[in-house]
């Protein structure tokens, strides 16, 4: 049993649960085979394609809508995020712990916090796992970036 952390909106929150692993899970998102609620499954907004975007975070699948016609013009300008946010923001997504981010880039503990509290309020999210999905939705974290 994969718990699923569906964020269809800003201020909507909705823990579900599903048979299927993880990873089987992400693919079946990624290749429209799993379908959100019945009242979140609209295609479109505001003139804009929506479309599911889902991402692992340990045992959690996070999925949220992705934005069509933002996500380039956003991950070129790295979403107001620094360099240094980008790199903690992608090892946040990985599920690493601040302990661990810090002595993969070589810095203290505390500031990983400094980068994650900065980061929460440059996107507007209230804690880590808003972070993530809001970033993976407007295309900040990339699979194949690295530190």
């Amino acid at each position: 049993m994969t718990r699923l952390l569906f964020l269809p909106d800003e201020t909507t929150l909705i823990l579900l649960e599903s048979p299927l692993d993880p990873d089987h899970l992400i693919h079946s998102i990624q290749n429209n085979l799993w379908q959100p609620p019945s009242p979140y499954r609209e295609g479109s907004q505001g003139g804009r394609t929506r479309r599911l975007q889902a991402i692992r975070l340990g045992d959690i699948v996070v999925v949220g809508y992705q934005v069509s016609q933002r996500p380039e013009r956003v991950r070129r300008r790295g979403g107001g995020l620094s360099r240094r946010q980008l790199q903690v923001l992608k090892g946040l997504a990985e599920g690493l712990t601040s302990r661990q981010i810090a002595a993969r880039l070589k810095i203290h503990p505390g500031t990983i916090e400094h980068h994650v509290n900065a980061i929460k309020a440059r996107l507007g999210t209230g804690n880590r796992a808003e972070s993530i999905s809001k970033a993976s939705a407007l295309g900040l974290i990339c699979e194949e970036e690295n530190f």
